[in-house]
């Protein structure tokens, strides 16, 4: 990544002050951010991470369940609880918005966790 902020600084001259810093700093932002959300339900621990690069994931209990990569405005990931309280509640996932990234999350068709 720092290689990629350098090579892009280099073309700094190319552009007009302001948008040179602009563009360089936007772009250093959207490489390195990544939102990441911790839900509790029931003694279980579900996590939903979004990345630009990294694409969307959904994790119950340490357990990869759902992923996707590459890049989308809207994105439904899917998972289960498998053992404890609650085993066999579907996990449903909603990610989406145009400027933010707003996370609905729903167990057995329930919202449980709706925020940015």
């Amino acid at each position: 990544m720092v290689w990629v902020i350098q090579r892009l600084s280099s073309l700094r001259s190319h552009l007009p002050v302001g948008v040179a810093q602009l563009w360089i700093v936007g772009l250093h932002s959207t490489l390195v951010i990544m939102k990441i959300w911790n839900i509790k339900h029931k003694g279980h621990e579900i996590r939903v991470e979004n990345g630009w690069f990294s694409g969307e994931r959904l994790i119950v209990d340490g357990e990869t369940q759902d992923e996707h990569k590459g890049f989308a405005f809207r994105s439904r990931l899917w998972g289960k609880i498998r053992s404890g309280d609650g085993a066999g509640e579907i996990i449903k996932v909603s990610l989406g918005g145009w400027f933010g990234v707003a996370c609905r999350v729903f167990v057995d068709d329930k919202l449980i966790e709706s925020g940015k």
